[in-house]
């Protein structure tokens, strides 16, 4: 892909992102609502549901980074850019999610 710019790579990985945080934030709520025994087995101190939501979203967001730095292979900048302003967006989220529950 030749021709775009950094801001506009670095836009498209943010809102990539931002789905996979959405999609997997909305598991970790329906997760929570119904209280799987998995979930709950991954931790003892009841934080398993925010748990299975992190081992889930951390390989999508990793397969995210790998997918964009080889689409735009001249713009790794703005890819790393838009990657890393997702990380608080989801840290945020995580620590409300743990926080709920």
């Amino acid at each position: 892909m030749t021709g775009t710019s950094r801001l506009r790579t670095a836009t498209g990985t943010f809102v990539w992102a931002a789905v996979i945080l959405a999609v997997a934030f909305w598991f970790f709520f329906m997760g929570a609502a119904s209280e799987t025994a998995w979930m709950e087995s991954l931790t003892g101190d009841g934080t398993g549901p925010a748990v299975a939501t992190a081992l889930i979203t951390v390989p999508f967001l990793l397969v995210l980074l790998g997918v964009r730095l080889y689409l735009f292979r001249r713009e790794r900048v703005g890819v790393m850019l838009g990657w890393a302003a997702a990380l608080p967006v989801s840290i945020g989220l995580y620590l409300g999610a743990v926080s709920m529950l």
